[in-house]
Order: structure tokens, then sequence, then C-alpha cells
């Protein structure tokens, strides 16, 4: 912990079950659902959406209308300290349009807060696990984004995460309807937490 927090989405528990599609992982090309499920893209507003029904267990590197996952919140007060974004990683998988992630190996995450990137992330693959139908990995970890906390404004913020190697989703596409899957970042939890001065 690193100071009051704002917001938690998930349950730290290391899996991806308490959310959308969570439940119901474990069958071959779930992710060709994603864009009827979610046709535009998840915009999770904190304090009315709800994790079962509006954040889907796997940020896949496809989407459907903007390379953006959006988290929507409001804040009352102008922070004047730093503020942390913590992920809890349960699964990550690099994925580009030859069928390997960046380098060969690793899944990139830009994080942007109010419409400026304030951290880019590089996860280690974890392996086989989305393509394989699993919620979770053995290999787990934690990554952390500090920024100033003056880029969050009184009243609406939006923190948006985007995949470095995105592309979107064509239906009858080849890369939409066969091979492996897509590459993806299954998010165990995320916090946001303003540091104690």
């Amino acid at each position: 912990m690193h100071g009051r927090r704002i917001w938690q989405i998930g349950t730290a528990d290391r899996s991806t079950a308490e959310y959308a599609n969570g439940e119901d992982f474990h069958h071959w090309g779930l992710w060709r659902r994603y864009p009827t499920d979610f046709p535009q893209d998840v915009n999770f507003v904190i304090g009315e959406s709800d994790e079962r029904t509006d954040w889907n267990f796997a940020h896949w590197n496809w989407y459907s209308q903007e390379n953006a996952w959006n988290i929507l919140f409001d804040l009352n007060e102008e922070p004047r300290t730093m503020a942390v974004l913590s992920f809890g990683i349960a699964v990550a998988r690099g994925h580009n349009r030859k069928g390997f992630g960046a380098n060969g190996k690793s899944a990139e995450l830009q994080v942007w807060v109010n419409d400026r990137q304030t951290g880019v992330i590089s996860l280690e693959s974890t392996g086989g696990d989305s393509y394989r139908s699993a919620r979770q990995s053995t290999r787990f970890s934690v990554e952390e984004v500090t920024f100033d906390a003056g880029l969050l404004n009184t009243g609406q913020n939006v923190i948006s995460l985007r995949h470095s190697l995105g592309n979107q989703y064509a239906f009858g596409e080849a890369k939409g309807e066969s091979g492996s899957g897509p590459g993806c970042i299954m998010y165990d939890a995320i916090r946001l937490e303003l540091v104690s001065r």
C-alpha cells in the first residue's frame, strides 16, 4: 500500500474469475466473442459499472473501436502528491500480426492519464495460458506506474490502458476467426492510490 486508495477494480486473488466471461473461460476461441460482448470496447465507470459484466476477463490486443480500455472516475479535490497505479497480472502474452510479441517474448501495455501517456509496462510472457483457455498462470507479477497526481483533475478523469501491438478486430479475417488467438493481458486487480505526504 502506498497511501490513500481511490479505487480498485477486481479482487487480489491471482485470478480473473470475477470479471465478464471469467466463469466461462474454458473453451477455445473465446476471444472471438469480444467484439460482440464489447462493441464499444471497455469503458468502466468507477462506482457505476459492474466487474462481472463491464470488465472482460482478458484484455485482448484486438479491439472493437478504439485501442483503449478506459477507466472513468471522479475526484472531488485536486491532488498535489504522487499517484501509483498498481497492476496484478494473472496472465501476459505478446502477439503481433506474425504471431509473436514484441521481441518475441513480451506484451507491452501503455498507460495514459487524461490523454497523456504516463508509463509503459513490458511484461514477460507467462506462456500459452490465454489461448489454452485459462484465466490465470502459475507466473504472477505486480507492476506499478507512478505519476504526478497533478495530471488528475477535480471532477472527471480517464485512465486508458492500451496495447502497443493493438489491432482492430475484423470479422471474417483470418486473424479474427482462426489461429491461436491474440495476445492479451489478464488483470488480477488494478488499484489507484494517492501517496501520503
